[in-house]
């Protein structure tokens, strides 16, 4: 668990995980829960002033491979694809939503990577995903 706060350095910050972040709690948590337990109870945690989020990973132990190159890879297209959204005035926390679930789709590719939404009062959490048509839909959790 940790936080985006809403500085960066003269930028504007990202409201939801890194590249990095995913990559450590790939290469982290849930290498650790499979060698000490099982993978679906690895999960991380962003706390932002626009929202929280978590990932859980539900794929298999072999499912990925990460190395340095991979994580210059995602960090490429996730600056370009964030940068539109500022230069087109479009960023809004939805947008920005949008954004990392097609990060996910089109330059991860690792099956079994959720992400969801947690309630900043209630805790609830909605499992959010990318329809055929990019639109964000959220599933509430029981």
């Amino acid at each position: 668990m940790h936080t985006h706060n809403n500085e960066s350095n003269g930028g504007t910050p990202v409201k939801i995980f890194s590249p990095a972040d995913l990559a450590t709690f790939l290469t982290s948590c849930v290498a650790n829960a499979d060698a000490h337990g099982s993978i679906g109870d690895a999960f991380a945690m962003v706390v932002t002033s626009e929202g929280n989020y978590m990932l859980q990973y539900t794929g298999s132990s072999s499912g990925f491979g990460i190395g340095t190159n991979t994580i210059k890879f995602w960090k490429a297209w996730y600056d370009r694809e964030f940068g539109k959204l500022i230069l087109e005035d479009i960023y809004t926390q939805p947008n920005v939503e949008k954004v990392f679930l097609r990060f996910l789709k089109e330059k991860v590719k690792i099956d079994g990577i959720e992400l969801y939404q947690v309630a900043k009062t209630t805790g609830q959490a909605q499992k959010l995903n990318l329809n055929n048509d990019n639109t964000v839909v959220s599933i509430p959790c029981p």
